[in-house]
């Protein structure tokens, strides 16, 4: 959680009914958190032999005209997760949007 973020607050991840593993983020929003959903990421060890999680990669949006790329890794401490290291990037798809699109980095704690 990141209560000061200005794009990325909360992220929640777990195991589904079914033992797979899914990422719950929420945005910066007023007054409460936006809920961007559930989502089921893609999945990377830290080496061909090991099933620990340590990145998770999904796409939220990309049907619509904000789409954020969002890749989580986890930092392992006395092996457990403690936090969060958060990329995010956004793109706006809107023709004629006159943002620019833009990527942030982010640390997360429990």
């Amino acid at each position: 959680m990141n209560s000061t973020s200005r794009s990325l607050v909360k992220i929640v991840i777990g195991t589904d009914s079914t033992g797979r593993l899914f990422l719950h983020a929420y945005g910066a929003c007023s007054p409460t958190p936006c809920d961007w959903g559930i989502v089921y990421p893609a999945v990377w060890s830290g080496s061909i032999g090991s099933a620990t999680v340590q990145s998770v990669g999904a796409t939220y949006g990309s049907s619509t005209s904000i789409s954020r790329l969002l890749y989580v890794n986890l930092v392992y401490v006395n092996g457990l997760p403690t936090r969060l290291r958060v990329n995010l990037f956004t793109q706006f798809n809107g023709r004629g949007d006159p943002r620019y699109n833009y990527w942030i980095t982010e640390l997360m704690t429990h």
